[in-house]
Protein backbone atom coordinates (compact mmCIF):
# COMPACT_ATOMS: atom_id res chain seq x y z
CA UNK A 1 0.00 0.00 0.00
CA UNK A 2 1.24 3.59 -0.77
CA UNK A 3 2.76 5.87 2.11
CA UNK A 4 3.13 9.18 2.66
CA UNK A 5 6.68 10.69 3.98
CA UNK A 6 5.64 9.60 7.57
CA UNK A 7 5.26 6.35 6.61
CA UNK A 8 0.76 6.29 6.80
CA UNK A 9 -0.82 4.75 4.21
CA UNK A 10 -2.56 6.71 1.32
CA UNK A 11 -6.50 6.22 2.30
CA UNK A 12 -9.31 7.22 0.97
CA UNK A 13 -12.49 8.36 3.31
CA UNK A 14 -16.03 7.63 1.86
CA UNK A 15 -17.89 9.74 4.05
CA UNK A 16 -21.49 8.14 3.06
CA UNK A 17 -24.92 9.28 4.44
CA UNK A 18 -28.62 8.58 3.59
CA UNK A 19 -30.21 11.79 3.04
CA UNK A 20 -30.23 14.62 0.78
CA UNK A 21 -27.26 16.52 1.00
CA UNK A 22 -29.35 19.79 -0.03
CA UNK A 23 -32.21 19.23 2.87
CA UNK A 24 -31.34 22.54 4.74
CA UNK A 25 -31.37 20.09 7.66
CA UNK A 26 -28.10 20.72 10.37
CA UNK A 27 -27.33 17.37 9.76
CA UNK A 28 -26.70 17.60 6.26
CA UNK A 29 -24.63 21.20 7.23
CA UNK A 30 -22.44 19.33 9.39
CA UNK A 31 -21.85 16.45 7.57
CA UNK A 32 -20.48 18.37 4.36
CA UNK A 33 -18.54 20.80 6.85
CA UNK A 34 -17.20 17.91 8.23
CA UNK A 35 -16.29 15.94 5.12
CA UNK A 36 -14.40 19.53 4.24
CA UNK A 37 -12.37 20.09 6.70
CA UNK A 38 -11.28 16.82 6.92
CA UNK A 39 -10.48 16.65 3.03
CA UNK A 40 -8.23 20.05 4.08
CA UNK A 41 -6.51 18.23 6.60
CA UNK A 42 -5.98 14.91 5.05
CA UNK A 43 -2.13 13.58 4.82
CA UNK A 44 -0.71 13.68 1.83
CA UNK A 45 -1.81 11.04 -1.00
CA UNK A 46 -5.40 10.43 0.96
CA UNK A 47 -8.49 11.73 0.16
CA UNK A 48 -12.40 12.14 1.22
CA UNK A 49 -15.41 11.93 -1.06
CA UNK A 50 -19.24 12.43 0.52
CA UNK A 51 -21.56 10.18 -0.66
CA UNK A 52 -25.09 10.77 -0.73
CA UNK A 53 -28.86 9.43 -2.45
CA UNK A 54 -28.94 12.10 -5.10
CA UNK A 55 -32.18 13.24 -7.54
CA UNK A 56 -32.30 10.52 -10.47
CA UNK A 57 -33.01 6.61 -10.09
CA UNK A 58 -30.52 5.73 -12.74
CA UNK A 59 -27.25 7.79 -13.15
CA UNK A 60 -24.39 9.02 -10.55
CA UNK A 61 -23.04 12.46 -10.76
CA UNK A 62 -20.00 14.76 -9.64
CA UNK A 63 -21.69 17.51 -7.25
CA UNK A 64 -18.46 18.65 -6.04
CA UNK A 65 -19.44 22.26 -7.80
CA UNK A 66 -22.99 22.51 -6.81
CA UNK A 67 -22.48 21.77 -3.40
CA UNK A 68 -19.21 24.05 -2.83
CA UNK A 69 -21.43 26.97 -4.18
CA UNK A 70 -24.40 25.81 -1.93
CA UNK A 71 -22.62 25.51 1.09
CA UNK A 72 -19.37 28.47 0.52
CA UNK A 73 -17.41 26.90 2.86
CA UNK A 74 -13.45 28.55 2.12
CA UNK A 75 -11.73 25.18 2.44
CA UNK A 76 -11.03 23.31 -0.93
CA UNK A 77 -14.17 21.25 -1.52
CA UNK A 78 -14.55 17.55 -0.85
CA UNK A 79 -15.35 16.06 -3.53
CA UNK A 80 -19.11 15.16 -3.66
CA UNK A 81 -21.23 12.08 -5.77
CA UNK A 82 -24.87 11.59 -5.90
CA UNK A 83 -25.61 8.26 -6.37
CA UNK A 84 -28.98 6.86 -8.14
CA UNK A 85 -31.79 6.95 -5.09
CA UNK A 86 -35.74 6.82 -4.98
CA UNK A 87 -36.97 9.16 -2.45
CA UNK A 88 -39.27 11.38 -1.49
CA UNK A 89 -38.32 15.29 -0.95
CA UNK A 90 -37.97 16.45 2.62
CA UNK A 91 -41.85 16.59 4.23
CA UNK A 92 -42.87 15.69 0.89
CA UNK A 93 -44.72 12.96 -1.01
CA UNK A 94 -43.81 9.98 -2.62
CA UNK A 95 -41.50 6.61 -2.09
CA UNK A 96 -38.39 6.75 -0.60
CA UNK A 97 -36.56 3.33 -1.48
CA UNK A 98 -33.57 2.74 0.91
CA UNK A 99 -32.25 -0.17 -0.56
CA UNK A 100 -31.89 0.91 -4.04
CA UNK A 101 -29.95 3.73 -2.45
CA UNK A 102 -27.65 1.01 -0.28
CA UNK A 103 -27.17 -0.99 -3.79
CA UNK A 104 -25.96 1.93 -5.48
CA UNK A 105 -23.65 2.76 -2.54
CA UNK A 106 -22.20 -0.73 -2.51
CA UNK A 107 -21.25 -0.92 -5.91
CA UNK A 108 -19.71 2.21 -6.05
CA UNK A 109 -17.58 1.53 -3.01
CA UNK A 110 -16.23 -2.10 -4.49
CA UNK A 111 -15.35 -0.13 -7.71
CA UNK A 112 -13.53 2.90 -6.08
CA UNK A 113 -12.11 1.60 -3.08
CA UNK A 114 -9.09 -0.51 -1.90
CA UNK A 115 -7.71 -2.23 0.61
CA UNK A 116 -7.69 -0.06 3.88
CA UNK A 117 -9.68 2.50 2.99
CA UNK A 118 -13.17 3.87 5.60
CA UNK A 119 -16.32 3.39 4.96
CA UNK A 120 -17.82 6.28 7.55
CA UNK A 121 -21.48 7.03 7.93
CA UNK A 122 -23.16 8.76 10.91
CA UNK A 123 -26.50 8.29 12.29
CA UNK A 124 -27.63 5.47 9.51
CA UNK A 125 -27.31 2.20 11.29
CA UNK A 126 -29.13 0.41 8.64
CA UNK A 127 -26.43 1.83 6.16
CA UNK A 128 -24.01 0.72 8.36
CA UNK A 129 -25.33 -2.56 8.11
CA UNK A 130 -25.86 -3.42 4.88
CA UNK A 131 -22.53 -1.98 4.04
CA UNK A 132 -20.39 -4.26 6.38
CA UNK A 133 -22.72 -7.12 5.48
CA UNK A 134 -21.39 -7.31 1.79
CA UNK A 135 -18.87 -10.17 1.33
CA UNK A 136 -16.48 -7.81 -0.69
CA UNK A 137 -16.47 -4.75 1.36
CA UNK A 138 -16.20 -6.96 4.37
CA UNK A 139 -12.83 -8.09 3.73
CA UNK A 140 -11.38 -5.17 2.13
CA UNK A 141 -12.50 -1.63 4.45
CA UNK A 142 -12.41 -0.45 8.07
CA UNK A 143 -16.15 0.31 8.89
CA UNK A 144 -16.30 3.67 11.32
CA UNK A 145 -19.66 4.84 12.74
CA UNK A 146 -20.30 8.01 14.20
CA UNK A 147 -22.47 8.54 16.73
CA UNK A 148 -24.17 11.23 17.67
CA UNK A 149 -27.21 9.62 19.55
CA UNK A 150 -28.62 6.36 20.44
CA UNK A 151 -32.24 5.39 20.04
CA UNK A 152 -31.85 3.63 23.65
CA UNK A 153 -32.03 7.10 24.86
CA UNK A 154 -35.14 7.80 23.75
CA UNK A 155 -36.77 5.50 25.70
CA UNK A 156 -36.67 1.67 26.51
CA UNK A 157 -33.56 0.26 25.53
CA UNK A 158 -34.94 -2.90 25.17
CA UNK A 159 -37.18 -1.61 22.71
CA UNK A 160 -36.95 -3.05 18.83
CA UNK A 161 -35.40 -0.10 17.39
CA UNK A 162 -33.06 0.06 20.07
CA UNK A 163 -32.23 -3.20 19.89
CA UNK A 164 -32.14 -3.33 15.51
CA UNK A 165 -29.82 -0.04 16.28
CA UNK A 166 -27.49 -2.35 18.64
CA UNK A 167 -26.91 -5.56 16.26
CA UNK A 168 -25.97 -2.35 13.48
CA UNK A 169 -23.33 -1.05 15.51
CA UNK A 170 -22.28 -4.56 15.77
CA UNK A 171 -20.66 -4.34 13.01
CA UNK A 172 -18.25 -0.91 13.25
CA UNK A 173 -14.99 -1.60 13.89
CA UNK A 174 -14.58 2.12 15.11
CA UNK A 175 -16.96 4.29 17.13
CA UNK A 176 -16.01 8.27 17.08
CA UNK A 177 -18.55 10.04 19.10
CA UNK A 178 -19.44 13.63 20.31
CA UNK A 179 -19.89 13.74 24.27
CA UNK A 180 -18.32 11.43 27.10
CA UNK A 181 -21.42 10.17 28.19
CA UNK A 182 -22.02 8.76 24.64
CA UNK A 183 -18.42 7.36 24.51
CA UNK A 184 -19.41 5.48 28.13
CA UNK A 185 -22.54 4.07 27.05
CA UNK A 186 -20.53 2.62 23.94
CA UNK A 187 -17.67 1.16 25.65
CA UNK A 188 -20.36 -0.36 28.15
CA UNK A 189 -21.96 -1.95 25.19
CA UNK A 190 -18.99 -2.77 22.98
CA UNK A 191 -15.61 -2.46 25.21
CA UNK A 192 -13.92 -4.21 21.87
CA UNK A 193 -14.19 -1.93 19.88
CA UNK A 194 -12.39 1.81 19.89
CA UNK A 195 -14.40 4.62 20.15
CA UNK A 196 -12.98 8.46 20.19
CA UNK A 197 -14.75 11.39 21.59
CA UNK A 198 -14.19 14.36 19.36
CA UNK A 199 -17.23 16.66 20.66
CA UNK A 200 -18.81 18.91 17.42
CA UNK A 201 -16.26 21.87 15.46
CA UNK A 202 -17.20 24.99 16.53
CA UNK A 203 -17.74 26.91 13.41
CA UNK A 204 -15.59 30.38 13.46
CA UNK A 205 -18.16 33.11 12.86
CA UNK A 206 -17.56 35.48 9.95
CA UNK A 207 -19.41 39.06 10.91
CA UNK A 208 -18.49 41.29 13.63
CA UNK A 209 -19.95 40.49 17.02
CA UNK A 210 -21.84 43.67 17.33
CA UNK A 211 -21.71 45.43 21.48
CA UNK A 212 -24.52 44.12 23.82
CA UNK A 213 -27.26 46.67 25.54
CA UNK A 214 -25.95 47.31 29.07
CA UNK A 215 -27.04 44.50 31.63
CA UNK A 216 -27.77 46.31 34.70
CA UNK A 217 -31.09 48.41 33.42
CA UNK A 218 -32.47 45.41 31.59
CA UNK A 219 -32.18 41.95 30.58
CA UNK A 220 -33.08 40.84 27.15
CA UNK A 221 -32.00 37.45 27.31
CA UNK A 222 -31.71 35.41 23.65
CA UNK A 223 -32.37 31.54 22.91
CA UNK A 224 -31.42 30.61 19.56
CA UNK A 225 -32.03 26.86 18.13
CA UNK A 226 -34.16 24.27 18.35
CA UNK A 227 -37.35 24.31 20.26
CA UNK A 228 -38.33 20.64 21.00
CA UNK A 229 -39.70 19.60 23.98
CA UNK A 230 -36.07 18.51 26.52
CA UNK A 231 -34.79 21.62 25.14
CA UNK A 232 -36.28 23.16 27.88
CA UNK A 233 -37.80 26.18 26.29
CA UNK A 234 -41.73 25.17 26.81
CA UNK A 235 -40.14 24.74 30.60
CA UNK A 236 -38.52 28.05 30.32
CA UNK A 237 -41.75 30.05 28.93
CA UNK A 238 -44.68 28.47 31.72
CA UNK A 239 -42.18 29.64 34.61
CA UNK A 240 -41.06 33.07 33.11
CA UNK A 241 -43.81 35.01 34.98
CA UNK A 242 -42.13 34.19 38.39
CA UNK A 243 -38.25 34.46 36.82
CA UNK A 244 -39.48 37.80 35.27
CA UNK A 245 -41.00 38.81 38.57
CA UNK A 246 -38.02 38.18 41.05
CA UNK A 247 -35.43 40.11 39.01
CA UNK A 248 -35.82 43.66 40.34
CA UNK A 249 -35.76 44.37 36.75
CA UNK A 250 -37.19 44.77 32.99
CA UNK A 251 -36.72 41.93 31.49
CA UNK A 252 -37.80 40.23 27.69
CA UNK A 253 -37.29 36.97 26.17
CA UNK A 254 -36.12 36.69 22.62
CA UNK A 255 -36.47 33.40 21.00
CA UNK A 256 -35.18 32.57 17.82
CA UNK A 257 -36.16 29.05 16.30
CA UNK A 258 -38.65 26.54 15.60
CA UNK A 259 -41.21 25.95 12.92
CA UNK A 260 -44.50 28.17 12.58
CA UNK A 261 -46.49 25.05 14.00
CA UNK A 262 -43.14 24.71 16.84
CA UNK A 263 -43.72 28.28 17.60
CA UNK A 264 -47.52 28.43 17.89
CA UNK A 265 -47.37 25.48 20.70
CA UNK A 266 -44.68 27.41 22.37
CA UNK A 267 -46.84 30.84 22.01
CA UNK A 268 -49.21 28.83 24.32
CA UNK A 269 -47.21 27.86 26.59
CA UNK A 270 -46.02 31.57 27.14
CA UNK A 271 -50.23 32.64 27.54
CA UNK A 272 -49.61 30.39 30.83
CA UNK A 273 -46.16 32.51 31.95
CA UNK A 274 -45.99 35.86 30.54
CA UNK A 275 -46.60 36.70 26.95
CA UNK A 276 -46.20 40.34 26.92
CA UNK A 277 -42.78 40.37 27.51
CA UNK A 278 -41.82 37.25 24.92
CA UNK A 279 -41.27 37.49 21.59
CA UNK A 280 -40.32 35.16 18.67
CA UNK A 281 -38.70 35.36 15.89
CA UNK A 282 -39.16 31.90 13.95
CA UNK A 283 -36.36 30.78 12.30
CA UNK A 284 -32.83 32.96 11.41
CA UNK A 285 -30.41 32.56 8.59
CA UNK A 286 -26.90 33.13 9.75
CA UNK A 287 -27.15 36.59 8.15
CA UNK A 288 -29.39 37.31 10.63
CA UNK A 289 -27.28 36.53 13.52
CA UNK A 290 -26.17 39.53 14.70
CA UNK A 291 -28.95 41.66 14.29
CA UNK A 292 -30.65 39.26 16.62
CA UNK A 293 -27.55 39.49 18.96
CA UNK A 294 -27.64 43.43 18.69
CA UNK A 295 -30.63 42.55 20.37
CA UNK A 296 -30.07 40.89 23.29
CA UNK A 297 -27.22 41.13 26.68
CA UNK A 298 -27.20 37.39 27.58
CA UNK A 299 -27.83 33.94 26.60
CA UNK A 300 -29.35 31.44 27.86
CA UNK A 301 -29.35 26.86 27.55
CA UNK A 302 -32.47 25.72 29.49
CA UNK A 303 -32.30 21.81 28.22
CA UNK A 304 -33.75 19.74 30.47
CA UNK A 305 -32.62 16.64 32.04
CA UNK A 306 -34.32 14.20 30.62
CA UNK A 307 -34.41 11.80 27.72
CA UNK A 308 -31.19 11.92 25.58
CA UNK A 309 -30.30 15.43 26.38
CA UNK A 310 -28.00 14.61 29.02
CA UNK A 311 -25.91 12.55 26.43
CA UNK A 312 -26.15 14.24 23.04
CA UNK A 313 -23.68 17.16 21.86
CA UNK A 314 -26.03 20.42 22.13
CA UNK A 315 -24.85 22.60 18.87
CA UNK A 316 -26.00 25.80 20.85
CA UNK A 317 -23.07 25.05 23.99
CA UNK A 318 -20.45 25.45 20.76
CA UNK A 319 -22.13 28.61 18.80
CA UNK A 320 -22.78 30.12 21.91
CA UNK A 321 -18.99 30.17 22.40
CA UNK A 322 -18.27 32.67 19.50
CA UNK A 323 -21.55 34.42 20.59
CA UNK A 324 -19.58 37.41 22.35
CA UNK A 325 -22.65 37.35 24.96
CA UNK A 326 -22.65 35.94 28.58
CA UNK A 327 -24.05 32.26 28.79
CA UNK A 328 -26.36 31.14 31.54
CA UNK A 329 -26.95 27.17 31.19
CA UNK A 330 -28.65 24.11 32.34
CA UNK A 331 -25.78 22.01 34.54
CA UNK A 332 -25.87 18.77 31.86
CA UNK A 333 -22.85 16.68 31.51
CA UNK A 334 -23.77 17.41 27.30
CA UNK A 335 -23.03 21.01 28.18
CA UNK A 336 -20.51 21.41 31.13
CA UNK A 337 -18.03 19.46 29.43
CA UNK A 338 -17.91 22.18 26.80
CA UNK A 339 -18.76 25.21 28.79
CA UNK A 340 -17.81 25.10 32.30
CA UNK A 341 -19.30 26.80 34.84
CA UNK A 342 -17.89 29.47 35.98
CA UNK A 343 -15.56 29.25 33.48
CA UNK A 344 -17.20 29.97 29.99
CA UNK A 345 -20.88 29.93 31.72
CA UNK A 346 -23.11 30.49 34.78
CA UNK A 347 -24.70 26.93 35.05
CA UNK A 348 -28.34 26.45 36.95
CA UNK A 349 -29.82 23.38 38.27
CA UNK A 350 -31.31 21.87 35.38
CA UNK A 351 -35.76 22.32 35.11
CA UNK A 352 -35.34 24.49 38.60
CA UNK A 353 -36.70 28.36 38.06
CA UNK A 354 -35.19 29.35 41.55
CA UNK A 355 -31.47 27.81 40.15
CA UNK A 356 -32.10 29.98 37.00
CA UNK A 357 -33.17 33.01 38.94
CA UNK A 358 -30.27 33.25 41.37
CA UNK A 359 -28.03 33.14 38.19
CA UNK A 360 -29.73 35.72 36.11
CA UNK A 361 -29.98 37.67 39.23
CA UNK A 362 -26.03 37.42 39.23
CA UNK A 363 -25.08 38.48 35.82
CA UNK A 364 -27.31 41.88 36.61
CA UNK A 365 -25.96 42.39 39.86
CA UNK A 366 -22.54 41.97 39.53
CA UNK A 367 -21.34 43.52 35.46
CA UNK A 368 -17.82 42.40 36.20
CA UNK A 369 -18.78 38.44 35.56
CA UNK A 370 -19.57 38.76 32.26
CA UNK A 371 -16.40 40.19 30.43
CA UNK A 372 -14.02 37.47 31.63
CA UNK A 373 -16.86 34.76 31.10
CA UNK A 374 -17.30 36.29 27.18
CA UNK A 375 -13.27 36.17 26.99
CA UNK A 376 -12.97 33.06 27.66
CA UNK A 377 -15.15 31.51 25.46
CA UNK A 378 -13.66 32.73 22.76
CA UNK A 379 -10.89 31.39 23.38
CA UNK A 380 -12.55 28.17 24.46
CA UNK A 381 -13.78 28.07 20.86
CA UNK A 382 -10.55 27.51 19.43
CA UNK A 383 -10.26 24.34 21.22
CA UNK A 384 -13.04 23.24 19.00
CA UNK A 385 -11.57 24.34 16.03
CA UNK A 386 -12.78 22.11 12.67
CA UNK A 387 -9.16 21.83 11.15
CA UNK A 388 -7.82 20.88 14.65
CA UNK A 389 -10.47 18.29 14.85
CA UNK A 390 -9.78 17.35 11.84
CA UNK A 391 -6.37 16.50 12.51
CA UNK A 392 -7.17 14.67 15.92
CA UNK A 393 -9.60 11.99 13.77
CA UNK A 394 -7.18 11.56 10.92
CA UNK A 395 -4.57 10.34 13.59
CA UNK A 396 -6.86 8.20 15.35
CA UNK A 397 -7.37 6.25 12.17
CA UNK A 398 -3.70 5.75 11.54
CA UNK A 399 -3.85 4.76 15.61
CA UNK A 400 -6.60 4.06 17.13
CA UNK A 401 -5.01 3.58 20.68
CA UNK A 402 -4.46 7.55 20.93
Amino acid sequence: MPADAGGRPHVKLFFTINQDLFDGSAHSLYCYRHAAALAASAPEGSSVELVYPGASPWRAKDETAHAAAHFQLASPPPQVTALPSVRKKKHGKGLTLNAWFHYHAAKHLGASSSAGDFFITASFPKLLKYMESRPGLRGSLQFLYEVHQLARLDGDKDSAKALAEKRALAGADRFVTTTHALQSLLEEDFPRVPCLNLGLACVPTKWVIPEPPALDRDLRLGYLGSVYPGQGIDWLLENWRGIREGLGVPATLLIAGGSGKEVTWLRRKAEDGDADSVEFLGQLSQSDVPSFLARVNALVIPAMQQGRMPFVAITKAYDYLTYGRPVIASELPSITEVMRPGQEALGFTPGTAGSLLNGLRQLISRPDLAPPMVKAATARAADFDPQIRARKYWRWLFDSTM
